[in-house]
């Protein structure tokens, strides 16, 4: 994989797939084998595969119906590096919660992703 824009669309994809098989080959076509992943409600990272599926079905568990879809125009990418952000909701209110990653690429794949979510102002 080496488009950007076509991993970052994928990207997002993995994140809204319920389908556990299909997810799993997106997953094997997008992510390194050995990738990290750093949300900001886990004191740990997430590692490999089986950590990013275990991530993904959590959030999907918390957000059942709801479905991630990047904001047009928000990536930026130079370095192997990539930010960008994105909307999670139900398809009438997509953008119920807010966030960006930071995406580090390696060899055409995502090394890491570091989750930052926009806090409502209280």
């Amino acid at each position: 994989m080496t488009n950007v824009t076509e991993l970052v669309i994928k990207h997002m994809n993995i994140w809204s797939e319920t389908d556990p098989s299909k997810r799993k080959r997106m997953i094997d076509e997008v992510y390194a084998k050995d990738c990290v992943v750093f949300d900001p409600f886990f004191p740990e990272p997430f590692t490999g595969h089986e950590g990013l599926v275990r991530l993904i079905e959590d959030v999907q568990g918390k957000f059942p119906g709801k479905i991630f879809t990047a904001v047009p125009g928000s990536m930026n990418e130079h370095h192997n590096q990539v930010r960008m952000a994105w909307n999670l909701g139900p398809s009438m209110q997509p953008s119920a919660v807010t966030g960006q990653d930071f995406l580090l690429l390696e060899n055409g794949y995502i090394k890491s992703c570091t989750v930052y979510l926009d806090l409502p102002e209280e």
